[in-house]
Parts: structure tokens; sequence; C-alpha cells
């Protein structure tokens, strides 16, 4: 065990270090863009303070997917699990 650690801890170190980066960096961008998409897809809801079909069917498309009852999260849910079996 001694063997490994002296051999290999540097270098699980490293790439430890690296990963905490890359999941730091990609959580603040997704917060970044996240909340912003967010909110404006709420405000611009139907029925919401400024209802505006057009941003919120945009931001809808490229921003966060919020769904309305039972059936859609269980239609993406299954959607993405085909999708996960088909592209592996």
């Amino acid at each position: 065990m001694a063997g490994f650690v002296a051999e290999y801890g540097a270098i699980i170190l490293k790439a430890v270090g690296e990963t905490l980066v890359m999941v730091v960096l990609s959580t603040g961008f997704g917060y970044l863009l996240g909340i912003p998409l967010g909110v404006v897809a709420y405000i611009t809801d139907h029925g919401s303070i400024s209802e505006n079909r057009v941003v919120n069917t945009v931001v809808g498309f490229i921003g966060p997917e919020y769904l309305y009852d039972s059936r859609q999260v269980i239609r993406a849910g299954l959607e993405d699990h085909f999708m996960g079996k088909l592209t592996g």
C-alpha cells in the first residue's frame, strides 16, 4: 500500500484537485446562467407578472425545464431514460 501511495499519490491528488476545479466552475457557470433564465421564464409565464409568450418560449427553450403536472414529469423522465440508453 505504501508503494502505491508513493508512486501514484501525487497523480491522484492532482486529479482530485482538477476535478474539484471543474465541478466548482461548472456549478458557478450553471448558477450564473440558470437562475436568471429561470426568473425570466417565471416572470414571463402565462398569468404571471409580465406575461410575454415570445420571450417565455425562447427562454423556456434554451433555459431551465419546468413541468406543469405529474404526466409531464413522467414523460420527461422517460425521455431522459430512453435518450440515455440510446446515446450510451
